[in-house]
């Protein structure tokens, strides 16, 4: 990942990839998020995908009717939030009997999904559309545990088409998130890390972070290129810190951070390979590391986590 700016017009929008109107309206979850300072959301209605319509003009953009400032539109994308069902052990991969039930997240998307259906088959059903949707692991360890996806769940995800998965915390505080990403990462699978606050009303927008994607404009289309180049980090609710850039010459790794008080250089499984008391850093990756990736530290302790660099095919 080169996080650095590619081209001079493009710039870092906040966002939320994960939101549902069950007990606060659209209205009312729109304009909080403008409040919060969100530049975009995505609408991830359970099995459903909310008409965009009524509350948007036809690129997306949600102008304020709520008094705040008129030139801080905020863009709605339509997605959902599957109910999907990976086969146990005893099923065929058509066959969701005895199955592990899962959340997905899908966006952009304009038609909802069977809901209880085998998992990869939908995912290959959203492949073939003509505007394939980014596939979304959501909140892996959230629920009882044998709701809990594994790493093996994940990895076999990656294979069939997904490219993010959530770090969030529910149940587990995010270092369960952090470290089944860094379980998958070791294995060699890419997938990028994405914090949201799966928010069901006004109360729950900035519980648990947000999702930075770095864009030429705001549109639907940027930001999802974005997303799909890993042009983005996850940032705790509250942090500070404000990715500059990531970059990498050889195994040589730059990072700089705004307002960060601490550097760390993760590696394989979740270990630390090098802190540094500093908001930029340049440092040289052992030899057999696969990756690295970046967690800035503010002054509250608020962390920022960065897409894994890959050093695998220099």
């Amino acid at each position: 990942m080169n996080t650095s700016t590619q081209r001079a017009a493009r710039r870092w929008y906040k966002g939320e990839l994960h939101f549902h109107c069950e007990r606060s309206t659209m209205p009312e979850m729109l304009a909080a998020y403008r409040r919060r300072r969100y530049d975009f959301c995505v609408s991830t209605e359970h099995d459903a995908v909310h008409q965009q319509a009524p509350y948007c003009s036809p690129d997306g953009l949600c102008h304020p009717t709520d008094g705040t400032r008129a030139d801080r539109p905020l863009l709605l994308v339509g997605g959902s939030e599957m109910s999907l069902t990976i086969p146990g052990a005893a099923a065929d991969g058509a066959n969701a009997a005895n199955g592990k039930p899962v959340h997905v997240g899908a966006f952009p998307l304009r038609a909802p999904v069977e809901k209880h259906a085998p998992t990869w088959p939908i995912f290959a059903e959203l492949r073939q559309l003509d505007r394939p949707p980014i596939i979304v692991v959501n909140h892996p360890l959230a629920g009882a545990p044998e709701r809990h996806w594994s790493a093996d769940d994940v990895c076999a995800a990656i294979g069939h088409g997904a490219t993010h998965m959530e770090l969030n915390p529910r149940n587990h505080g995010i270092e369960g998130g952090l470290r089944l990403w860094d379980e998958v990462l070791s294995r060699g699978q890419r997938v990028y890390g994405v914090l949201t606050n799966d928010a069901h009303e006004v109360t729950n927008i900035g519980r648990y972070g947000a999702t930075l994607v770095q864009a030429a404009a705001l549109t639907a289309e940027d930001i999802v290129a974005g997303l799909r180049r890993g042009a983005c980090y996850a940032l705790e609710s509250g942090c500070r810190a404000r990715l500059s850039h990531v970059r990498r010459d050889g195994r040589e790794i730059a990072a700089a951070v705004t307002d960060a008080e601490e550097l760390h250089f993760i590696g394989a499984e979740g270990r630390i390979l090098h802190s540094e008391y500093a908001a930029a850093r340049h440092y040289r990756v052992p030899a057999g590391e696969h990756y690295v990736r970046v967690e800035a530290v503010d002054d509250g302790g608020r962390r920022l986590f960065t897409q894994p660099v890959w050093l695998d095919d220099e």
